[in-house]
């Protein structure tokens, strides 16, 4: 049954990605890239969140680090 979803999250993510890449235009490569890795880590984190829902919220590990590189900033 999980494997449903996983196809469903994905056809939800091309049609995301068919349907705002046409929008954007030509000479916006820079926001083309981020899209695409913003989409993929997006699909990434939810096929994870998917098949194992016992993990750690990602903000658990990754606030310390931002408050770690903003005292290293100051």
């Amino acid at each position: 049954m999980k494997w449903l979803f996983a196809l469903g999250i994905t056809f939800l993510v091309a049609c995301m990605i068919l349907y705002e890449w046409p929008k954007m235009k030509q000479d916006q490569k820079k926001e083309k890239k981020v899209f695409i890795v913003l989409v993929t880590f997006e699909w990434l984190f939810s096929l994870i969140f998917l098949f194992y829902p016992d993990l750690k919220n990602p903000s658990d590990f990754l606030l310390p680090m931002v408050d770690n590189v903003q005292k290293i900033l100051k």
